[in-house]
Order: structure tokens, then sequence, then C-alpha cells
């Protein structure tokens, strides 16, 4: 049985690669705040910070694919925390994609659509980073550092994503789902678009990429531009929520809005050349996420 290391375990993205893949793998998981709740598989703090136990570690455990998701990923911290949004984005990334690219281990990093300054929309691999925040940039410059190591790397960008967490319900989805249903005002912008993937899709072909030949960069999305206005609308009626305190607003009615990128949209034609996994749109994802909800 093939061994792989998950790194971010305890995340939103994190938790569902976990469930996947230890069906088929032996899991070796790390978190560092939030301790992972599940069975089958190992789950190591381990704090990225410190880069010069990188090598060691991962000597430790000797994995036959790395999937690195683990990041700090609010770019309210990284802004807050330069030094330390670099060390563990940037120079932790290098150093796992080393040791990778040392040992023939495959590698996959998770990137982000925020790396895009939302000018164009529906960006292709072949758009170049036009980052509008530190955390972008962190994820600019990882992506960069990857690609010099010239070797068999993935680097995926990936679309806001949207789903259930397994043992947490802090996403921006679950967030919303949940004013939603209990009456509470919620702001959606008519203005701001991204290409939203289920959680569960998202995992599936970033662990159908584990075992791809597919070497470079590729955008895992839906393939769907979909302003944040329309997702909830579609969401209410995809889930039988109410819809009376959905409020239509304008990202620049909003000063702090205007700083996330306008539409981050991702086209994923090339996923859908290479990966047999089926790319479901926004219908097709909350419908089948509806089947998991009591």
């Amino acid at each position: 049985m093939k061994k792989i290391l998950i790194t971010g375990g305890s995340g939103f993205i994190g938790e569902h690669l976990i469930e996947i893949a230890k069906k088929k793998y032996k899991v070796t998981a790390t978190y560092f705040e939030n301790i992972i709740q599940t069975n089958n598989a190992e789950c190591i703090r381990f704090d990225l910070s410190q880069n010069r136990d990188i090598k060691s570690f991962l000597n430790s455990i000797q994995p036959d694919i790395i999937i690195h998701t683990a990041a700090i990923s609010k770019p309210g911290i990284c802004d807050k925390n330069k030094k330390l949004a670099k060390l563990v984005n940037i120079d932790s990334t290098e150093s796992i994609a080393l040791w990778a690219k040392e040992n023939g281990t495959r590698f996959i990093f998770t990137s982000s659509d925020l790396i895009f300054d939302g000018k164009k929309g529906e960006y292709v691999e072949s758009d170049l980073p036009t980052p509008t925040s530190f955390y972008a940039e962190t994820k600019m410059v990882a992506e960069q550092k990857i690609v010099a190591l010239n070797f068999d790397f993935v680097i995926v960008r990936v679309a806001w994503t949207y789903g259930f967490g397994i043992t947490r319900d802090d996403s921006f989805f679950e967030v919303m789902a949940s004013e939603i249903k209990n009456n509470g005002p919620v702001n959606l912008f008519y203005d701001q678009f991204r290409s939203p993937i289920l959680v569960n899709n998202l995992a599936e072909a970033i662990l159908e990429l584990a075992e791809n030949d597919f070497a470079g960069l590729i955008n895992i999305s839906s393939g769907q531009r979909m302003s944040r206005w329309d997702f909830g609308l579609l969401t209410c009626e995809m889930l039988g929520l109410p819809i009376n305190n959905l409020k239509k607003k304008s990202m620049f009615d909003f000063p702090g809005a205007t700083s996330r990128p306008q539409d981050i949209s991702l086209g994923n034609d090339l996923a859908r050349k290479v990966l047999k996994t089926k790319f479901l749109n926004c219908s097709e994802g909350l419908q089948k996420l509806k089947k998991t909800m009591n």
C-alpha cells in the first residue's frame, strides 16, 4: 500500500482528502492548531515554520505521494505577520518540494484563484499571476520556487470551494447557509465572480492527480462563472432554504471588499482533458450536497 502525506489535514480541503485517501493509501496527515479527528490515519502535529525540521520529518515518513495543502490562508493574518506567512507559505513549500524531487516523490501543491487580480476573469493556466494581497503573493512565489526546481510537480490552482466540513463548520459556505437558515441578513455581491467547486469533487480530482502522469500547472474548478449572489440564490433553491433575508449588494458598497479581486473565475478545460473525474456544475454539486444533509 502506498504511503501518502497530506499536510494541512485539519483544514476544510484536507479533511476531505483524508477521508477519501484512507480507502486506498496508508495516510499520514499533519496539523498545527486543530487536532484531526479521524480513524485509520496517522495524524501528527507539525510546525511548518520550523524549516530545519522538515527534511528529518519527511525522512521519518518516506511518503510516496505528498499533497501539500497547509498554509496560512487568511489574508488578514498574512498581512499582520508577513515573516511567519513567508516561512509557512513559501519556505516550507520549497523545502517539501525539494525533498520530493530528491526522493522521487509525487508532489502536489494547492495554490489559489486569489493569485489573480480579477480584472480578466475565466483565467486559464497560461495566465500570469497578478496578486493583490500578501497571501496571494506568497502563493505566487511558492509556485515560482516549485517551478524553478524543474521536476514532475503538480500545482493545483483551486477555485472557491464550498460544502460541509467533516468536523468543522466555519467555511464561508457553511456560515452563509447557517445565517440563511436562521433568518439572519446575508449580504451577497452580484458583481463578484468565482467558479465554485464542491469540496468532495475537488478532493476526488486532487487524488486522481496523485496517480496521474500529469505534471505542471492545472486549474481545478467547476468551470462555471457565477456571482456570489447567484450562488446564494441557487443554494436556497437547491437546499430548500428561505431567500427572504438575502441582500443583493455591490462589492463597491463595502470599502473593505474592494481590496478583493472582482472576477477570479477559473476555466477547467485542461482538467477535463487530463482527468476522468466529472466536474460538477453548481446545480449538480449542490444536489449532491443535499443528499448528505439530514
